[in-house]
C-alpha cells in the first residue's frame, strides 16, 4: 500500500491500458468468455471456458455453440442470437453441460462487435 492508500502491483499506475492487458484480463476471468463469428463458430475462448467444458482450445475453436454447450442452450439462446444480430444486445439465462455431464444455470450476455461498416 502506497501513501495515499492505494494497493497496486506496479511502481505507478498506467494512464492507458493496452491490449495486452485486456487480453491478460479476460484469459484470466473467472467467467466464460468466447468470441463467435457470424456462423456461430468459436473463434476465441478463454481458460475458463475450456476448463468449463473439459476441452483444449484446439477442440473447441472452429466448432458451434450447439456442439460445445450443447442442444439445451441452443434452444433458448436461439432467439437471442436473432435479435443480437439485428444489433440488439441481449442478457438471459440459459442451462449449458458442464464436464461433469450435469446442467448448469448461467446468465449470457451477448453484443454484436460493430464494424467500420455499422456491424
Amino acid at each position: 500500500m502506497n501513501e495515499s492508500g492505494n494497493v497496486g502491483l506496479g511502481e505507478s499506475v498506467p494512464q492507458r491500458v493496452d491490449l495486452s492487458d485486456l487480453a491478460f484480463l479476460l484469459e484470466n476471468l473467472s467467467a466464460l468468455g468466447a468470441y463467435l463469428d457470424p456462423g456461430q463458430r468459436h473463434c476465441y475462448v478463454n481458460r475458463a471456458y475450456e476448463t468449463f467444458f473439459g476441452l483444449s482450445r484446439k477442440e473447441i475453436l472452429g466448432r458451434t455453440i450447439r456442439e460445445i454447450a450443447g442442444p439445451e442452450h441452443q434452444a433458448i439462446a436461439s432467439p437471442h442470437i436473432v435479435q443480437v444480430l439485428k444489433a440488439e444486445p441481449q442478457i438471459f439465462l440459459s442451462s449449458i453441460r458442464h464436464i461433469d455431464g450435469g446442467l448448469r444455470d448461467i446468465e449470457v450476455s451477448y453484443s454484436l462487435k460493430e464494424t467500420r461498416t455499422g456491424r
